[in-house]
Protein backbone atom coordinates (compact mmCIF):
# COMPACT_ATOMS: atom_id res chain seq x y z
CA UNK A 1 0.00 0.00 0.00
CA UNK A 2 2.75 2.70 1.01
CA UNK A 3 4.68 1.77 -2.57
CA UNK A 4 1.16 2.72 -3.81
CA UNK A 5 1.26 5.94 -2.32
CA UNK A 6 4.79 6.45 -2.99
CA UNK A 7 4.02 6.25 -6.65
CA UNK A 8 0.86 8.47 -6.57
CA UNK A 9 2.30 11.70 -4.91
CA UNK A 10 4.79 12.37 -7.26
CA UNK A 11 2.71 11.87 -10.17
CA UNK A 12 -0.10 14.12 -8.51
CA UNK A 13 2.08 16.51 -8.41
CA UNK A 14 4.36 16.38 -11.31
CA UNK A 15 1.93 15.67 -13.74
CA UNK A 16 -1.78 16.38 -12.72
CA UNK A 17 -1.20 19.63 -10.73
CA UNK A 18 0.55 21.09 -13.94
CA UNK A 19 -1.66 20.21 -16.21
CA UNK A 20 -4.77 21.66 -13.92
CA UNK A 21 -3.13 24.46 -13.65
CA UNK A 22 -2.80 25.23 -17.22
CA UNK A 23 -6.09 23.77 -18.13
CA UNK A 24 -7.78 26.69 -15.26
CA UNK A 25 -5.27 29.50 -16.92
CA UNK A 26 -6.63 28.69 -20.57
CA UNK A 27 -10.65 28.35 -19.05
CA UNK A 28 -10.05 31.76 -17.29
CA UNK A 29 -8.92 33.49 -20.40
CA UNK A 30 -11.80 31.47 -22.71
CA UNK A 31 -14.55 32.89 -20.00
CA UNK A 32 -13.20 36.55 -20.13
CA UNK A 33 -13.37 36.01 -24.26
CA UNK A 34 -16.46 34.84 -24.31
CA UNK A 35 -17.98 37.72 -21.53
CA UNK A 36 -16.69 40.62 -23.88
CA UNK A 37 -17.95 39.14 -27.06
CA UNK A 38 -20.98 38.99 -25.15
CA UNK A 39 -21.23 42.14 -23.85
CA UNK A 40 -20.14 43.87 -27.63
CA UNK A 41 -22.88 41.41 -29.27
CA UNK A 42 -25.51 43.03 -27.04
CA UNK A 43 -24.51 46.66 -27.28
CA UNK A 44 -24.86 45.56 -31.22
CA UNK A 45 -28.42 43.87 -30.64
CA UNK A 46 -29.64 46.91 -28.91
CA UNK A 47 -27.45 50.00 -30.37
CA UNK A 48 -27.58 48.72 -33.87
CA UNK A 49 -26.50 52.02 -34.95
CA UNK A 50 -23.31 52.39 -32.73
CA UNK A 51 -20.79 54.65 -34.29
CA UNK A 52 -17.55 54.32 -33.08
CA UNK A 53 -17.24 50.22 -32.71
CA UNK A 54 -13.55 50.28 -32.57
CA UNK A 55 -13.71 52.98 -29.64
CA UNK A 56 -16.06 50.05 -27.90
CA UNK A 57 -13.68 47.58 -28.80
CA UNK A 58 -10.30 49.73 -26.92
CA UNK A 59 -12.66 50.11 -23.93
CA UNK A 60 -13.30 46.88 -23.42
CA UNK A 61 -9.67 45.15 -24.24
CA UNK A 62 -7.74 45.71 -20.63
CA UNK A 63 -4.35 47.96 -21.69
CA UNK A 64 -1.03 46.07 -22.58
CA UNK A 65 1.75 47.03 -20.65
CA UNK A 66 4.46 48.57 -22.42
CA UNK A 67 8.27 47.13 -23.27
CA UNK A 68 9.63 49.02 -20.71
CA UNK A 69 6.92 47.98 -18.17
CA UNK A 70 6.97 44.08 -18.56
CA UNK A 71 11.02 44.56 -18.43
CA UNK A 72 10.68 46.33 -14.88
CA UNK A 73 8.22 43.90 -13.46
CA UNK A 74 10.88 41.18 -14.48
CA UNK A 75 13.76 42.76 -12.93
CA UNK A 76 11.56 44.18 -10.01
CA UNK A 77 10.97 39.88 -9.84
CA UNK A 78 14.43 39.23 -9.96
CA UNK A 79 15.62 41.92 -7.57
CA UNK A 80 13.35 40.57 -5.10
CA UNK A 81 14.43 37.06 -5.60
CA UNK A 82 17.77 38.14 -5.31
CA UNK A 83 17.87 39.32 -2.57
CA UNK A 84 15.65 37.04 -1.00
CA UNK A 85 18.13 33.80 -1.64
CA UNK A 86 21.16 36.14 -1.06
CA UNK A 87 19.20 36.60 2.91
CA UNK A 88 18.80 33.04 3.13
CA UNK A 89 22.05 32.22 2.13
CA UNK A 90 23.44 34.65 4.79
CA UNK A 91 21.06 33.10 7.81
CA UNK A 92 22.20 29.63 6.47
CA UNK A 93 25.72 30.49 6.57
CA UNK A 94 25.36 32.24 10.02
CA UNK A 95 23.31 29.07 11.55
CA UNK A 96 26.05 26.54 9.71
CA UNK A 97 28.86 28.25 11.56
CA UNK A 98 26.92 28.74 15.26
CA UNK A 99 26.75 24.52 14.50
CA UNK A 100 30.16 23.96 13.91
CA UNK A 101 30.93 26.44 16.46
CA UNK A 102 28.74 24.79 19.40
CA UNK A 103 29.68 21.16 18.28
CA UNK A 104 25.73 20.76 17.38
CA UNK A 105 26.20 18.54 14.26
CA UNK A 106 28.07 15.70 12.61
CA UNK A 107 30.58 17.75 10.21
CA UNK A 108 29.27 15.68 7.36
CA UNK A 109 25.62 17.62 8.15
CA UNK A 110 27.48 20.75 8.81
CA UNK A 111 29.36 20.77 5.10
CA UNK A 112 26.59 20.13 3.33
CA UNK A 113 24.53 22.86 4.54
CA UNK A 114 27.54 25.02 4.11
CA UNK A 115 27.44 23.90 0.00
CA UNK A 116 23.53 25.05 0.23
CA UNK A 117 24.14 28.36 2.32
CA UNK A 118 26.81 29.09 -0.06
CA UNK A 119 24.76 28.01 -3.60
CA UNK A 120 22.01 30.40 -2.21
CA UNK A 121 24.69 33.51 -1.47
CA UNK A 122 25.91 33.11 -4.89
CA UNK A 123 22.72 32.61 -6.61
CA UNK A 124 21.22 35.33 -4.91
CA UNK A 125 23.70 37.49 -5.57
CA UNK A 126 23.90 36.45 -9.39
CA UNK A 127 20.64 37.43 -9.48
CA UNK A 128 21.35 41.02 -7.88
CA UNK A 129 24.06 42.14 -10.67
CA UNK A 130 21.53 40.65 -13.14
CA UNK A 131 19.41 43.24 -12.20
CA UNK A 132 21.80 46.49 -12.01
CA UNK A 133 23.38 44.97 -15.40
CA UNK A 134 19.58 44.58 -16.86
CA UNK A 135 18.42 47.96 -15.12
CA UNK A 136 21.62 49.79 -16.78
CA UNK A 137 20.64 48.60 -20.37
CA UNK A 138 17.31 48.79 -20.51
CA UNK A 139 17.66 52.85 -19.63
CA UNK A 140 20.62 53.02 -22.53
CA UNK A 141 17.96 51.22 -24.86
CA UNK A 142 14.90 53.41 -24.16
CA UNK A 143 17.17 56.74 -24.54
CA UNK A 144 18.42 55.91 -28.06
Amino acid sequence: MNHFIDTLVPLGICVVMPITIVWLIMRNKKNDTNRRTEIILAAIEKNSEISNMEELLKQMTPPQPTFREKMLRKLHGELMWGSTMTILGVALLITTTAMAYYGVCVPGDISALGVIAAACFASGLGMIIAYFSGKKMLNKEVKE
